[in-house]
């Protein structure tokens, strides 16, 4: 499951993130979690240690959020600690007696109950249309376009979008651009920002829709901008 109860874009993800786990400390006896997981969960979450390979979401989230000081290995370390918290977030969820949620509670974390009788999404047979709302210093400003809405920014009902991204020469075409994941967003516009030393290179990137239960439509087409 690649959505669930987890926003997709990093910003919402983060006061996500804010709301439920103090939350899930606070429940904890009532809700009778697991003491190891809360635990482990806290750490990743909150754990200022000096190293940034060791500190929290909190602490990298801190610095991944301002232009200024983020860097590759700042969004590298985002990337990483967020799928450490969701997965064991989704243990934890997975372990709660559903009869005794409350209403807060679910609001709170996010955890809708399931219709009887419910409608599954599924990945539409297109992919978005990336293009540059704006091109800055150091940043790109990346569109995702639903070709089959032109007049709205929104997103197909029920998707996201998954981006890849790869840095490199100019003039390369596929098979031979190594691309790997750099974010989800539910947001139709993503500022993407670069080190220094990527000045000069290309960035290249292709997006594709994927439904909150993981499945994933085809990539759109590969659109290429300098980095300046």
């Amino acid at each position: 499951m690649a959505g669930g109860p987890f926003p997709a874009a990093n910003n919402e993800l983060n006061d996500y993130f804010v709301s439920a786990i103090p939350y899930l400390d606070t429940a904890s006896g009532r809700l009778n979690i697991d003491a190891g997981h809360l635990s482990t969960l806290d750490t990743l979450y909150d754990n200022s240690t000096g190293v940034q390979q060791e500190d929290g979401w909190s602490q990298l989230y801190a610095v991944y959020s301002v232009k200024a000081t983020v860097t590759t290995t700042v969004r590298n370390l985002i990337k990483t600690r967020k799928e450490e918290i969701k997965t064991l977030m989704r243990i934890i969820f997975g372990d709660l007696p559903k009869s005794q949620l409350t209403a807060q509670d679910r609001l709170t974390l996010n955890l809708p109950e399931r219709d009887t009788e419910p409608t599954t999404v599924q990945p539409v047979n297109f992919g978005p249309v990336v293009s540059f709302e704006k091109i800055d210093n150091q940043i790109h400003m990346v569109r995702f376009q639903n070709p089959q809405t032109p007049n709205s920014n929104a997103m197909p009902p029920g998707q996201h979008v998954e981006l890849q991204m790869y840095i490199g020469d100019a003039g390369l075409v596929e098979p031979n651009i190594p691309f790997t994941h750099y974010e989800d967003t539910g947001q139709h516009i993503l500022q993407v920002d670069f080190d220094p030393n990527d000045k000069g290179k290309t960035a290249y990137y292709r997006g594709r829709y994927e439904t909150d239960t993981g499945k994933t439509g085809p990539w759109g087409d590969i659109q290429n901008e300098l980095i300046v």
